[in-house]
């Protein structure tokens, strides 16, 4: 898909009279400030018509949206995680975090295995190392 240009938000059209949000998807698939969105039954259609057909598309706009929720999720849980290992490295007295990886939290890797596994977006490169280490260890 092709990303969106940097409009400024006084440049965007405007629909409603109250503190408008963006919409990224509105009236014709364009990005609007909007009091509410589309209903779901527009976009649904609106996707069908100019996106799926058009395009060939096989994913519906709200399984989309579901998938990406949970990988984005799912990415902020690394980030915590990571954050906890390093935080538990230093704890016990080592400077970086293999130590808990490997040998302390014993539930590491079946916790980012299950994460990754149910996770349908690309790793972050910094993932990619701890995934291959899980594979290996199985």
């Amino acid at each position: 898909m092709k990303a969106l240009p940097n409009i400024p938000k006084d440049k965007l059209p405007v629909k409603g009279k109250d503190t408008p949000a963006l919409y990224i998807f509105s009236e014709d698939l364009k990005p609007m400030l909007r009091d509410t969105p589309i209903r779901q039954e527009q976009i649904s259609r609106r996707w069908n018509s100019h996106v799926k057909k058009a395009l060939n598309i096989t994913a519906d706009f709200y399984s989309l949206k579901h998938s990406r929720t949970s990988d984005d999720i799912n990415s902020e849980i690394r980030k915590v995680i990571k954050k906890a290992t390093r935080k538990a490295a230093r704890k016990n007295g080592h400077t970086t975090s293999r130590m808990v990886e490997q040998v302390y939290d014993t539930q590491y890797k079946d916790r980012l295995f299950k994460i990754n596994k149910n996770s349908k977006s690309q790793f972050a490169p910094e993932d990619l190392h701890t995934i291959t280490n899980i594979k290996n260890h199985q």
